[in-house]
């Protein structure tokens, strides 16, 4: 799983627009939602019911029909009340410096961090394990639920993972990302141009350029018979695979209906052509040529192709525009890796120049991703202006939490040069800056 996939399994899209009713008096109402906290709305001609959930709009609320068996909510003496999945962690399995952290801590999915003044879920759940809890809406400024309880019935493994992605999961994934591209790099045909791959695996991968000069049809590797141009897909297990191009297909059966009965020739946007293929995301096998007897083996990129292709649901947010592709992804922010943090102090006329040139992330999909010193500035920029807005207090607190930068990544334009010299460059390039958060908590530092 990469950091964004993890991120957004952090989040219960369900419930995002719902708001469970957890106070209201004779003019206003407070609702418990997942994405923005507590909001407080006014009270309208029918007013809401302690525990029941609404959908939320601007200036209204309408009762939902949303149902769970994962969450169960309840009203005791005018008090709301929630069984639901919690969790604390493992510190052993984390670095130093996060179980520091996050010790004692006690996750919901849906209620986020709980309060646990009397350690009742710490003292039976070991840390990792899923237990259910019965909890209490009680705000102390820190946190809005506070246990009360805990059930003692077994949890099932199975339908029960989503709970297992916290905070502290997440961000142990983000700081690991580069580790987990680079696992195995010696049999990595992305690492190793000379390495084998099996025909037999189906990978997924991203077609990234629809039309370019096939590189095994120039220079010392040319093959007889090669098609002058290409199609391009990057895999992170592979790194660059051509994609042959096919002749166009066509239907009897196009979208839509042909009018006076005729059958139409209208071509199929379909990625079997090359015009349709850019920003697609695909499922595809490695197809390897046999070396002939005393032949010596070529660049992967040179001997492999992209056979039996079919294209699957997009993995990450994808745009194409006037033939630019732009993909979403994200890293945890580390200022190591954008300057060396002693030029914070400076103007940034003195200051931009020194900032890295090689900065980069790694993403599950897209690999390494470089980050150029316009990208760093507006980072570091925003970030710093956050910080210095904060009291003293909350500076401190924060100082240590993980930031997540959100970037729209773009195909470098020496891509194949970069990838020759893979993972010491990358082929994708951050291009501007979407957003900028909180991981624990979510909370909004920029946004474009």
């Amino acid at each position: 799983m990469d950091l964004c996939s993890a991120i957004q399994a952090m989040s219960i899209e369900d419930l995002s627009t719902i708001g469970c009713c957890v106070e209201v008096d004779d003019t206003s109402a407070k609702f418990y939602t997942l994405d923005h906290g507590l909001v407080e709305m006014a009270v309208v001609d029918d007013p809401p019911n302690l525990g029941q959930m609404y959908d939320l709009f601007e200036d209204l609320y309408e009762y939902s029909s949303f149902k769970t068996d994962r969450c169960q909510i309840w009203v005791e003496n005018g008090v709301v009340y929630v069984k639901t999945y919690a969790i604390s962690p493992n510190v052993l399995s984390l670095p130093k410096e996060m179980a520091k952290r996050f010790r004692y801590r006690v996750w919901s999915p849906f209620l986020k961090y709980l309060n646990d003044p009397e350690d009742k879920f710490i003292d039976y759940f070991i840390g990792g394990q899923v237990g259910l809890i019965k909890a209490k809406y009680s705000p102390n400024g820190t946190t809005l639920f506070e246990v009360v309880d805990v059930y003692k019935e077994k949890v099932p493994l199975m339908g029960t993972g989503f709970v297992r992605c916290t905070p502290w999961t997440v961000e142990f994934i983000g700081r690991n990302m580069k580790a987990t591209c680079l696992k195995d790099r010696e049999n990595s045909l992305a690492t190793n141009q000379l390495a084998t791959v099996s025909d037999q695996d189906r990978q997924i991968g991203i077609c990234f350029v629809a039309d370019y000069i096939n590189i095994a049809g120039q220079g010392p590797f040319k093959a007889p018979g090669v098609q002058s141009h290409c199609s391009y897909i990057f895999n992170r297990n592979l790194g660059v695979i051509r994609w042959i191009h096919k002749n166009p297909t066509f239907s009897d059966h196009p979208e839509g209906h042909a009018k006076g009965g005729q059958k139409s020739k209208e071509e199929m946007q379909d990625v079997s052509q090359n015009k349709f293929r850019l920003g697609k995301w695909v499922v595809f096998s490695a197809n390897e040529k046999q070396l002939k007897k005393g032949e010596v083996r070529k660049p992967g990129i040179h001997r492999i192709t992209a056979g039996k292709v079919e294209e699957v649901s997009a993995q990450k947010e994808t745009r194409t525009t006037d033939g630019i592709l732009e993909i979403d992804a994200c890293f945890l922010f580390d200022h190591k890796e954008l300057e060396d943090p002693e030029n914070q102090n400076l103007g940034w006329e003195q200051r931009k120049p020194l900032l890295s040139k090689s900065a980069h992330f790694w993403d599950f999909e897209l690999g390494r991703v470089e980050i150029y010193p316009d990208v760093s500035k507006v980072i570091l920029e925003n970030i710093e202006a956050h910080r210095m807005n904060l009291s003293e207090a909350d500076r401190a607190k924060l100082k240590e939490d993980a930031i997540v930068v959100v970037v729209g990544a773009r195909v470098h334009r020496n891509w194949m040069a970069n990838f020759k010299k893979y993972p010491d460059s990358g082929v994708f390039t951050a291009h501007h800056v979407k957003n900028i958060f909180y991981l624990d908590g979510g909370k909004c530092i920029f946004k474009q």
